[in-house]
């Protein structure tokens, strides 16, 4: 039996260990799965497995929710995958650095996530069996109005807020347009105290002092 604190990274990849079936990084196994892997869902995992996944999909055609969910799983902090565009070196610099994961937030991702699954699988077949029941007596001629989003009964326009982001791009550029025009007109007031303090002086209006 493999001891469960030893985190498992599971790729169903060969190019970034090409001459191995497994490797062994920091003690942390990497295991080196053919494809049919991928019939494990993403709960299955977690549920089962103490995982780091480092999934890939370099052999596998993109179909299906496999991709969605390689890229959930780096998004959510509990592995990577392996872009088809990754080099070699690329690609062995990423499954080294998921594999020694130095500061330990993937371990901790996975060891939330695990125990989240494992909660809410307590009462999956509850709350399962009362979505059905619920279908079943409140639909009304097979659909359930009460769970459309709102948005289903309201323009295009105000379903996406383009009235309140119109209406907040005309008060910016009317806000905009009030400043430029108070810094012309500053800007002109300046240029004319400074004109008529520097003009020459009308020799017809100078005073002579009488001694």
């Amino acid at each position: 039996a493999r001891d469960s604190n030893i985190p498992y990274i599971i790729t169903s990849s060969y190019a970034a260990f090409p001459d191995a079936s497994a490797a062994y990084i920091n003690n942390h196994l990497l295991t080196m799965e053919n494809p049919t892997t991928y019939g494990l869902s993403f709960f299955k995992r977690f549920y089962d497995m103490f995982v780091i996944p480092v999934q890939a999909y370099l052999q596998v055609k993109p179909i299906g929710d496999w991709i969605n969910e390689r890229r959930r799983e780096a998004a959510t902090g509990l592995g990577d995958f392996l872009n088809p565009k990754l080099s070699q070196e690329e690609a062995n610099d990423m499954v080294k650095r998921v594999g020694l994961d130095v500061d330990g937030s993937i371990q901790q991702n996975v060891k939330r996530y695990k125990a989240l699954i494992q909660i809410h699988s307590q009462n999956g077949s509850i709350r399962g069996a009362d979505i059905i029941e619920e279908v079943l007596f409140v639909n009304k001629d097979t659909y359930l109005p009460y769970r459309y989003p709102v948005s289903r009964q309201m323009s295009f326009i105000k379903a996406h807020n383009l009235d309140l982001i119109a209406a907040a791009l005309v008060l910016f550029m009317g806000i905009i347009c009030s400043f430029v025009l108070l810094v012309k007109a500053a800007f002109h007031l300046m240029l004319a105290y400074i004109w008529q303090k520097g003009a020459p002086i009308d020799p017809a209006k100078m005073k002579l002092k009488t001694i």
